[in-house]
């Protein structure tokens, strides 16, 4: 939560009655900007092995093609999608 006041989409209020509020209307606030915060865009096709390495497949990779059209789909369907939609 903290993360998201420093980035300017919540404001949090101390004391008794403290907590977190929205810094702008759920209009304003879209899933792809969160996601952004925590990471940097989707990340659906930074394959790697079980040991934690780039994966030395991925030239010949079947899926890589449905991979890149899927998070293009996504992508564009969290970049319009507001929370207050949710």
């Amino acid at each position: 939560m903290q993360i998201l006041a420093k980035k300017g989409f919540l404001i949090s209020k101390k004391g008794k009655y403290g907590g977190f509020i929205l810094a702008e209307k759920p209009e304003k606030i879209f899933i792809m900007d969160i996601i952004n915060i925590f990471q940097k865009g989707l990340n659906f096709l930074n394959c790697i092995d079980e040991n934690g390495n780039k994966c030395k497949e991925i030239n010949v990779c079947k899926l890589r093609k449905i991979l890149i059209r899927l998070e293009l789909i996504v992508k564009n369907e969290f970049l319009r999608t507001n929370i207050y939609n949710l």
